[in-house]
């Protein structure tokens, strides 16, 4: 059986706000899609703060013959940050450790002809040191790349994200945000963010299996 899947304009059909207003007077769609990427990325912030499986994207870097920095265009497109322990060889059981580009000048043009041990970033590069030989990428060329990437605003016709997890809490604030949108002040709109990331927070914590008790 294959996952449910959820559009957004169906979570915002369903939202007390459009039920408040099914006519669309007070409350467009367009607008309740802003709100509702709104929430969508401050919940795809907390989980690259939480270090969260949920918000992985798997991508990988073909490694070349004494080349030491790769574009992350087109290899780890949109990419915004790397998974603690998430740079590793499938043939190694070690992942990279990483270091600062500074330390990479340090270390100079030194090769290997086993597998680097270390990575750094750069704005734009991913850097590996020691470069690899020849001989290192006849044996493991393939760079895995755990990492959390940008994610677009989504459409009324997409898919909700995440297998439908944050759907209830993203809801609410869609709602919340409606409801406040001509009587608006910061205290409002930070106690509606407050509540939005502690729901959250519990989500993600149960979700990783820490926060499941007997």
């Amino acid at each position: 059986m294959a996952d449910t899947t959820v559009t957004v304009q169906t979570i915002i059909a369903n939202t007390i706000a459009r039920q408040k207003d099914p006519d669309k007077n007070t409350w467009a769609d367009a607008e309740l899609l802003k709100y509702l990427n709104k929430a969508r990325e401050f919940v795809y912030n907390l989980l690259i703060l939480l270090q969260s499986e949920i918000g992985i994207t798997d991508g990988t870097i073909t490694m070349v013959a004494v080349t030491q920095e790769y574009t992350l265009s087109g290899n780890l497109d949109n990419f915004w940050a790397m998974q603690a322990e998430g740079v590793y060889f499938s043939t190694v059981g070690t992942p990279l450790t990483p270091i600062t580009k500074a330390d990479a000048i340090r270390l100079g043009t030194t090769t290997t002809d086993t597998p680097p041990t270390m990575f750094y970033l750069t704005a734009t590069k991913l850097g590996v040191c020691s470069i690899p030989t020849t001989t290192e990428v006849s044996v493991d060329a393939t760079l895995h790349c755990r990492h959390y990437a940008y994610q677009a605003d989504l459409a009324l016709t997409d898919t909700m994200p995440w297998k439908n997890i944050f759907n209830t809490p993203i809801s609410f604030f869609v709602d919340s945000m409606a409801f406040i949108r001509n009587e608006v002040g910061s205290a409002e709109v930070s106690a509606i963010y407050n509540t939005l990331e502690t729901t959250v927070l519990k989500i993600i914590n149960i979700r990783s299996g820490k926060g499941v008790t007997a």
